[in-house]
């Protein structure tokens, strides 16, 4: 069992590290801002969210346009193909371009540059938005919407 001061520095390196990856660890993108305020076929005028946090998962996407993951993946909301836990931010898999990201209870969704939407994670209710009747997707699968 981690004792208390192990359980807090645990945390403060997880948040710090997430913060790390938000912020690009200083690098600089010939895009700059302007990628993330392209008008998209699904209407979003300035997609701006670089990062998100649901209940248990957290998503996050770097100046080069990967998008990150970490946290509870147990209906694969972390998009890498499983369904274990990740307690340290890891690149989500085949996702690149990203712009915009939001997490949902038990889902994740994405926003590349093209204007398409990707999702993992929960389908129970229709969340992934492929019209289809898996109750999870642990990859990040086009949502009809585009």
């Amino acid at each position: 069992m981690q004792s208390r001061a192990q359980g807090w520095t645990n945390r403060v390196v997880s948040a710090g590290l997430g913060l790390w990856l938000a912020v690009g660890c200083g690098q600089t993108t010939a895009a700059g801002e302007g990628q993330a305020a392209r008008t998209s076929s699904l209407g979003v005028a300035s997609a701006q969210a670089r990062i998100a946090a649901a209940a248990s998962h957290s998503l996050a996407v770097r100046p080069d346009g990967t998008v990150w993951a970490w946290g509870s993946n147990s209906s694969g909301q972390l998009g890498d193909g499983t369904t274990s836990q990740r307690t340290v931010p890891g690149a989500v898999p085949g996702l690149s371009g990203g712009v915009a990201v939001a997490a949902g209870v038990s889902h994740s969704l994405a926003v590349r540059s093209d204007g398409t939407a990707w999702a993992s994670g929960a389908n129970s209710n229709g969340q992934i938005g492929d019209g289809g009747p898996i109750n999870f997707v642990s990859t990040p699968t086009l949502s009809l919407l585009y």
